[in-house]
């Protein structure tokens, strides 16, 4: 474990914000919200989403899974997950019925009114989405870890580089 996060650290700079201008990507003005999707409605997309929601300024407008709502989605199966058991908690904090529910995250990744993406999906989907996100001009927040490999790594980078969106792995 040592090694490989210090190989990590050596790579990605300590994996913190990478935000190397902005190039393509859309920035909202500081007297803008941001639009956010939560990607992964399981229970670690539940703690970030909890988090966003708090934040003035940032508005979660979508919520992305493919399983409506389940009990056994996640780490536990103490407490149903799922695209719709979001949407219930999102249109409840905001006292509203607008937040999108949906199953292809290629939806989230086309549509031009969301800003950015919080990832929190299996390990093995954090840089393919990652990277068609910032392909896409949106701003990533994803779950640790990162990426499975260095290569994936690379590829964030550079599409965060690419398309002057700014990328944090928590």
């Amino acid at each position: 474990d040592f090694i490989r996060m210090s190989a990590l650290t050596a790579i990605c700079g300590g994996c913190g914000p990478f935000n190397i201008g902005a190039k393509q990507g859309r920035r909202p003005k500081p007297s803008e919200t941001l639009n956010l999707a939560i990607i992964g409605c399981g229970p670690m997309g539940d703690g970030n989403m909890k988090a966003f929601m708090r934040d003035p300024r940032i508005r979660v407008t979508h919520v992305c899974d493919p399983i409506a709502e389940s009990p056994y989605h996640g780490y536990d199966a103490k407490t149903p997950h799922g695209r719709d058991v979001f949407k219930r908690k999102v249109d409840k904090f905001y006292d509203t019925t607008a937040t999108k529910s949906v199953a292809d995250f290629r939806e989230v990744i086309d549509d031009p009114t969301v800003d950015a993406v919080q990832i929190s999906t299996g390990d093995y989907w954090h840089a393919p989405l990652g990277v068609a996100a910032m392909k896409a001009g949106k701003h990533v927040y994803c779950q640790k870890p990162m990426t499975l490999g260095i290569s994936e790594g690379w590829a964030m980078i550079a599409a965060a580089k690419e398309h002057g969106v700014t990328f944090q792995e928590i």
